[in-house]
């Protein structure tokens, strides 16, 4: 939901990526991690969980490589 965190929004096209024989995309990825994160886990639980979104692997990777280049 808006104004929660962690927040996704989801477009037509990123709904779209769910359709057979198609790759999912960042969003839909996102928004299901946020959708655990806040239906799946208790609340006790949340403060020892850490999610984050798929941008911030990209980030890691390309330091990575970047790093050891």
């Amino acid at each position: 939901p808006p104004g929660e965190s962690p927040s996704v929004a989801v477009t037509f096209k990123d709904y779209k990526t769910l359709e057979y024989n198609t790759w999912l995309n960042d969003i839909i990825i996102d928004f299901f991690l946020a959708w655990l994160y806040r239906k799946v886990l208790r609340e006790e639980d949340r403060a020892r969980v850490h999610m984050f979104t798929t941008m911030l692997y990209r980030y890691v990777v390309v330091v990575l490589i970047l790093h050891f280049s």
